[in-house]
């Protein structure tokens, strides 16, 4: 075909077959890349899996950030870092700066700004905070890539979970730190000359005194802080162990020589450190300071030589046992004890073991046990051992473990041994000694003490008898006691000598002798020294004891009877008290209604203008004469009723501001006529409502008063009040009242307190019986208190001037309100009068009742219509009320009517 075709066409088909070439060609070359790619694709997505599962077990994620989408993209492990499941949150920058630690938030965020700022990549460390609260430390590396105009627009990092590595690197720190600053210096000094330093630890300062810098700076050499003593051994040391080639050693403990002279021991361990050539350039020491273990090994050698001396001197045996080889040592002590010498006896336990006396090994194996098993705290018998001769010597053992196992089992144990053989013989004949003494002193105190001692043998022979039985019958030693004593020819039939002596028994009982008299005989069994039994008999003369008991039966019989009279005087005398008591509480309420009658018509009679005065002056002295009468018979129906013991108090709460003054305004009435100071002082704050009995308090103090008014002629008299609190509601009050009269002499200060007591000048002074002091301090005895009396007043004793007196007395009360500071008040009648004049007072037909019983002198009447009126409305009339008492108290029925006829008007 080619020879016939054309040249063209020749042409044509050359370039037709060179195109297919070409095509198969680059059609095998494609193909051969392909596969190339495929295999390296797979190449990559396995180096990708082993990449991610290298990050896994490192703890290690990646993370990009797109700055144009504002894209963030975490790996996988990144995710377990956050605990956070990656189908459940979309990172981005501003949750990413959220999970960081806030004390770390600032850090991160100018970190990241400068980073970004200044072209650069980081590398930081820093906290997070976990989804599920964990705090993690992490490691960030990062770079960020920009376009032309320097914007960034790609940035890419890895994030490391370091918080382990953390927590190593902090605890190594820690100890690095107490390294530095322990017992422990490093050195590091030249081979030269005094050994230059180039390194030292910062501590050395705490150790040595002397600074770093001194040591650096050439002004210290480490060889001349070497105690002088110690240095050639150490040079030596050294050069020995280079000579060896040593590359460490440690020397034997030397001293180095502080700053303020005094010596510090230390073990130092050193290395070698050899330079290019192969010489000892340097040497590096750490130095243990070992002070303190120096000084006390020091202390326990000087210890045990002393132990070494006491234990020779005191003639001390010492073992030494290995509890479980078995092997025990002994010094020549222990063994000379036993007769023997240290190369005599087995180095084990049965040289002791098998020389304990038969009787005291029991004890002693008991006693080792319970050591060994840790139930005492020391070993500790007295037993005998047998000497090389034969016979018994005692000793003191002692000992302790020194080692146990960690199951508590015993190791080794040590001990001493005491030779107590010339103690023990001392003892025993001191203690026969003793015995014999006893004995002799046991016969003297019963011939001391009136018994007789009698010893018959089983013959009836007397063996015996002591000076007392020689006293009654005379000596009959060597006769038979039936013929000794009672002077029969056979034994007595109440003889019980046979029981003793043969069958053991102590007998009990009574035998009266020919002359009469009566003997209380204990027969017990006695040992003599041959072997045989004789009766010993203690006897007691009971011949006065029985007739004194008959003479007490007799006594007791009359003495029933004498009771029996006795008795019935009682019930008779019980009645006749009764009898008193009603008739005096009958006689009572008799005579004071009356009386009331009488002084309420002559307060009335005293009012008349049209009366001359001859009859007013003899109303006045019937007024008076009734006043002291009512007075007289309130104060002993108060006595019978306090001795018969039916004296009962009625607590009642009231305010003790209004009290205190309402007692002053009736006080002053008559302070005020003998011109006298009458005041009372509050000297700590009082309460505002107290609960007592306001009736007998009020008894009390006005009686004292009245008494401090009456025997004082100038001057005055003073209430003072002081309280103090107990609790919550409660308090102590004191008072005490105080006055410049005439004084009460020292002897007399007990007797006027007796019933009808008056003393000394206070005799002319007195208008009453001697019954106020008395019954005031039985009723302070019934509040809980004790009255007491100071006479004279030290601080007027003053040369011109009365003695004064001073009675006090101190009672528990309830308290309630606010404290009140009311300082000093003076009184007078006007005052009192202004203080009541605007006051809530009770409905009309309350005030007709106490007009009406005021003008019938009904006293008692009225107290009960105040007791009704004070509890009235919760206590809102308990002004008025205390004023109608107060009034009533003093008699004043005409003022009660006035008073309470100006409120119904107003």
């Amino acid at each position: 075909f080619f020879r016939n075709e054309n040249r063209y066409f020749r042409t044509i088909f050359l370039l037709s077959l060179m195109l297919l070439a070409m095509g198969l060609s680059t059609f095998f070359v494609l193909y051969n890349k392909r596969s190339i790619l495929e295999a390296n694709a797979e190449q990559l997505k396995k180096q990708k899996q082993r990449l991610v599962n290298a990050q896994n077990t490192a703890n290690l994620g990646h993370w990009e950030l797109d700055f144009v989408s504002s894209t963030l993209n975490w790996s996988d492990q990144i995710f377990k870092i956050f605990d956070l499941e990656p189908q459940s949150f979309i990172p981005d920058f501003n949750a990413f700066i959220e999970m960081v630690h806030p004390d770390d938030r600032d850090f991160v965020s100018s970190s990241y700004g400068d980073s970004v700022k200044n072209f650069s990549s980081y590398d930081i460390q820093h906290r997070i905070i976990t989804s599920t609260g964990k705090e993690k430390w992490i490691r960030e590396i990062w770079s960020t890539e920009y376009d032309k105009e320097g914007n960034p627009v790609f940035a890419s990092g890895i994030m490391h979970d370091i918080t382990e590595q953390h927590n190593v690197l902090t605890l190594l720190q820690q100890k690095h730190d107490m390294f530095m600053h322990g017992p422990v210096m490093i050195f590091t000094w030249q081979n030269k000359e005094n050994w230059p330093v180039e390194y030292v630890s910062e501590n050395v300062g705490d150790i040595l005194g002397f600074s770093a810098s001194e040591f650096l700076n050439g002004s210290l050499q480490y060889l001349n802080c070497i105690h002088p003593d110690d240095l050639p051994r150490v040079r030596r040391e050294l050069e020995r162990h280079l000579e060896s080639k040593d590359s460490s050693f440690v020397h034997k403990p030397y001293r180095l020589i502080s700053r303020n002279g005094d010596p510090v021991w230390v073990l130092d361990s050193t290395s070698l450190v050899l330079n290019s050539n192969g010489d000892v350039s340097h040497f590096q020491g750490y130095l243990v300071d070992v002070t303190m273990t120096m000084l006390m090994e020091n202390e326990i050698f000087e210890r045990k030589k002393h132990l070494e001396m006491v234990i020779e001197s005191a003639r001390l045996g010492t073992w030494d046992w290995n509890i479980i080889t078995g092997e025990a040592f002994y010094n020549e002590r222990w063994a000379e004890i036993i007769g023997y010498t240290t190369d005599e006896i087995k180095s084990d336990i049965s040289p002791w073991k098998n020389r304990i006396h038969p009787t005291d090994i029991a004890e002693v194996n008991e006693k080792l046990l319970e050591h060994l098993e840790g139930r005492t705290s020391v070993y500790k018998t007295e037993h005998r051992l047998k000497h090389k001769s034969g016979k018994w010597v005692w000793v003191l053992s002692a000992g302790k473990v020194l080692e146990r196992d960690e199951k508590g089992n015993p190791l080794h144990a040590v001990g001493i041994h005491l030779d107590i053989t010339e103690n023990k013989e001392a003892a025993q004949t001191l203690l026969e000694n003793k015995e014999q003494e006893f004995k002799q002193q046991y016969v003297r105190a019963i011939d001391d003490i009136g018994l007789g001692l009698f010893v018959v043998d089983a013959d009836y022979r007397v063996r015996d008898m002591n000076q007392t039985m020689i006293n009654w019958f005379g000596d009959q030693r060597g006769k038979t006691c039936f013929e000794a004593v009672a002077g029969l020819k056979k034994p007595c039939s109440f003889c019980r000598l046979m029981d003793v002596v043969e069958g053991g028994n102590i007998i009990k009982y009574q035998s009266k002798i020919r002359d009469g008299r009566r003997f209380d005989i204990v027969a017990v069994p006695l040992t003599n020294p041959e072997g045989t039994v004789s009766m010993m008999e203690v006897i007691r003369d009971i011949t006065e004891q029985e007739e004194a008991k008959s003479a007490l039966i007799t006594t007791n019989k009359q003495l029933e009877e004498a009771i029996f009279v006795a008795e019935k005087m009682a019930e008779k005398a019980e009645e006749a008290n009764h009898a008193k008591s009603v008739f005096l509480s009958t006689m009572g309420h008799e005579l004071r209604t009356p009386l009331n009658a009488i002084l309420g018509y002559t307060q009335i009679f005293s009012e008349d203008a049209s009366l001359s005065e001859k009859v007013q002056m003899g109303v006045k002295t019937i007024q008076q004469s009734g006043e002291h009468l009512l007075l007289l018979l309130n104060d002993i129906l108060d006595l019978s009723k306090i001795e018969a013991g039916k004296m009962k108090l009625l607590k009642t709460e009231f305010r003790f501001p209004e009290f205190l003054q309402g007692i002053m305004g009736i006080i002053s009435l008559r302070a005020e006529e003998k011109e006298l100071n009458c005041y009372y002082t509050a000297e700590t704050p009082i309460p505002a409502v107290i609960e007592t009995d306001e009736l007998r308090l009020r008894q009390v103090i006005l009686n004292l008063l009245s008494n401090a008014v009456k025997f004082t002629n100038s001057g005055y008299c003073a209430l003072r009040i002081r309280s103090s609190l107990k609790g919550k509601n409660r308090a102590s009050l004191t008072f005490t009242i105080e006055d410049t009269g005439i004084g009460i002499a020292l002897e007399m200060q007990e007797k006027i307190f007796e019933v009808f007591q008056q003393t000394g000048q206070r005799l002319k002074y007195s208008e009453g019986y001697g019954l106020g002091l008395s019954i005031s301090r039985k009723l302070v005895e019934l509040m809980g208190g004790d009255l007491e009396l100071t006479s004279p007043v030290a601080e007027l004793s003053e040369n011109g001037k009365n003695p004064g007196s001073r009675f006090s007395f101190t009672i528990d009360v309830g308290i309630s309100g606010e404290l009140l500071d009311i300082g000093d008040e003076q009184f007078s009648l006007e005052q009192f009068n202004s203080n009541h004049s605007e006051i809530l007072v009770p409905p009309e037909k309350i005030l007709d009742v106490l007009i009406k019983l005021a003008k019938s002198g009904d006293i008692d009447g009225i107290g009960e219509q105040v007791l009704a009126i004070s509890k009235m409305e919760q206590g809102q009339y308990l002004q008025f009320s205390h004023r109608i008492k107060q009034l009533a108290d003093k008699f004043k029925l005409i003022d009660i009517v006035k008073f309470v006829t100006r409120y119904k008007q107003d």
